[in-house]
């Protein structure tokens, strides 16, 4: 891709392009529920690319032609749609879920892409930290007992019309089963699952340019340590299980799959699945945290809510589309779960584990589509990025959003990692 640059890249007009990303990614982390009609960071997005088009003759056709992260969004898009429909016939809400659920993630990463390109990958990438170093710096704070810190969560909570209710049905019960606010810490993150979210790319963006393309990060190593130790911190203050197992088994699946020495790995995950129990029993005996509790609520709810999920998922191969929760159709099933430890879960709450709610939603197609993109991305960016992503993809297991599913901070992650293929294509073409 070559944009034809009508205005010089330092310009003031063109530095607010810079700055519009800048607003857009911060929203996106900060001010998730913040809307005007549509939520405030689809308006800053749709500003940035008209701002973008006025700047620069963007080449839209050669951008979108042959891109196999868009053309993979289309096809989710129809998968949904159609399932949606065959199940509901509702065309406002299915429309409302193209633009949430498709669209919204295909402008962030275009706008990205965009961004990248003509001001550079590095920029773009320590913006994408810096934001997230931020809410991660406040979570520790805040597991710390920083007073000021949970006030300013709570100011941003005020800004965004956020009922207190609402964030009291998004948190976990804390380990001694009544409702604590402060117990679980989230940073400047609409909650600490969002905050996971935010961790685990991270982690798995710098891993990927350790591994294959260092030219991705733009910090020294001093300063990459110091983030991956503010991250984890982050992470075990936050309380949420998934996030600090998936850090975790970063380092056993790069000794499997991307060392040299693959016999090391071998003997490192047997040493870690031996020990693990003995050093998980120590670790809950010493440490009053809500990662080494396995008997709070959560926990326990996972199992019923994914059996449900297959049974339906086994009922109807084909998917029940974006419209109808799994909840919904909970009593039809309930004589076949209701011997399950917590059974009642299901009438109230989601999936909670994002393969099983893919199938869910999109059924064996849709399923199918997933595995064919991460195919094209094994083959596009080496394995190495699926190690990369494999954080991600397990703290996504056990909640709902994610890939295809309402997870947008993964496609401006995407963004970075596909302009810098691009970029890499280019100099390989001209050398």
């Amino acid at each position: 891709m070559s944009a034809v640059i009508a205005t010089e890249r330092t310009h003031p007009l063109a530095m607010l392009a810079l700055a519009i990303f800048a607003l857009f990614w911060c929203l996106a982390v900060t001010m998730v529920k913040l809307e005007a009609g549509l939520p405030v960071r689809v308006w800053v997005l749709l500003l940035g690319l008209g701002w973008l088009a006025t700047l620069y003759r963007v080449p839209w056709a050669d951008l979108t032609r042959g891109n196999v992260h868009l053309s993979t969004l289309a096809g989710i898009a129809a998968v949904g749609m159609i399932t949606t429909l065959w199940g509901t016939l509702d065309w406002p809400g299915t429309l409302l879920m193209v633009v949430k659920w498709v669209l919204q993630p295909a402008l962030a990463f275009l706008f990205t892409v965009l961004i990248a390109h003509l001001y550079g990958v590095r920029v773009v990438v320590r913006i994408f930290f810096a934001v997230v170093a931020l809410t991660a710096f406040v979570a520790v704070l805040q597991g710390l007992d920083f007073q000021p810190a949970w006030d300013l969560k709570y100011r941003f909570e005020q800004w965004q019309g956020l009922d207190r209710a609402q964030i009291f049905a998004i948190e976990q019960e804390s380990g001694g089963g009544a409702y604590q606010d402060q117990y679980r810490s989230r940073g400047l993150s609409y909650s600490p699952i969002h905050l996971g979210y935010q961790i685990t790319l991270v982690v798995g963006l710098l891993y990927y340019a350790s591994q294959r393309a260092p030219a991705l990060n733009p910090l020294s190593p001093r300063w990459t340590w110091a983030l991956i130790a503010l991250l984890f911190a982050a992470a075990v203050f936050s309380g949420t299980r998934s996030t600090i197992g998936g850090l975790l088994l970063l380092l056993p699946l790069h000794y499997l799959v991307c060392h040299k020495h693959r016999g090391v790995g071998v003997l490192l995950v047997t040493g870690l699945l031996l020990l693990a129990p003995v050093l998980f029993a120590l670790a809950s005996q010493l440490l009053d945290l809500r990662i080494f509790s396995t008997t709070d609520s959560s926990m326990q709810a996972r199992v019923p809510l994914t059996m449900l999920g297959l049974k339906l998922f086994w009922d109807n191969p084909l998917g029940h589309g974006w419209l109808i929760e799994a909840s919904d159709l909970a009593d039809q099933y309930w004589h076949r779960l209701y011997h399950i430890n917590n059974a009642e879960v299901v009438v109230y709450r989601g999936i909670h584990n994002h393969a099983v709610k893919m199938l869910f939603v999109y059924g064996l197609v849709g399923a199918g589509l997933l595995i064919y993109y991460l195919a094209t991305l094994k083959r596009m960016f080496g394995v190495a990025l699926l190690v990369a992503l494999a954080p991600y993809g397990f703290h996504a297991l056990f909640h709902n959003d994610g890939i295809f599913l309402g997870g947008n901070y993964i496609w401006v992650w995407l963004g970075i990692l596909h302009c810098y293929w691009m970029e890499q294509r280019r100099n390989d073409a001209a050398t």
